[in-house]
């Protein structure tokens, strides 16, 4: 089994294995960003758009919304994440 990367809650249709086969690799560049930044005083907001701009090069521009919206707001996701493998 491979390393999943994309911290979300399972999703029906199975939206998180989906976003992960599409958007993993850009999951873990996010994650090392968030590394680097916090290590660095870095800017959250500045890894969070660098993310959602290379979403929307792939072709999802609405996605790269909810997604962003997702990443500013995640207490709203964490609920569902924290028990879920």
């Amino acid at each position: 089994m491979s390393r999943r990367y994309c911290t979300m809650p399972k999703l029906p249709f199975g939206f998180r294995e989906w976003f992960e086969s599409k958007f993993g690799d850009l999951c873990e560049i996010h994650d090392a960003d968030y590394k680097r930044g916090y290590a660095s005083g870095g800017c959250k907001l500045c890894s969070d758009f660098k993310f959602i701009v290379k979403i929307d090069q792939r072709g999802h521009p609405i996605l790269a919304l909810f997604v962003f919206l997702a990443v500013q707001v995640p207490w709203l996701w964490w609920k569902w994440i924290k028990n879920d493998d």
